[in-house]
């Protein structure tokens, strides 16, 4: 809906709801979906993953571009990164 200026501000607010809880339906959709092709514990990385992540990140590459290239979150590379996960 466009806002109009002859729009009563209680119907233009019940719109903006109704826009919000369409957005968060959607969100939700593509969340579960996300999950589905991840599966429920994500991606698992193997040992040799890991290192190579480790030595991109000494190289100067950046969290998110690591990330970008194993499928994985940039703070799931910090966290390979400084041993919190895969110690």
């Amino acid at each position: 809906m466009a806002l109009v200026a002859e729009s009563h501000p209680s119907e233009i607010i019940a719109d903006l709801r109704r826009q919000l809880e369409d957005l968060r339906a959607k969100y939700a959709a593509v969340r579960a979906h996300q999950s589905t092709q991840a599966g429920s514990n994500g991606r698992k990385l193997t040992p040799e993953q890991v290192a190579e992540i480790r030595d991109l990140a000494e190289r100067g590459e950046t969290q998110a571009d690591i990330g970008a290239e194993f499928g994985i979150n940039a703070a799931t590379v910090s966290r390979i990164v400084r041993h919190i996960y895969h110690p």
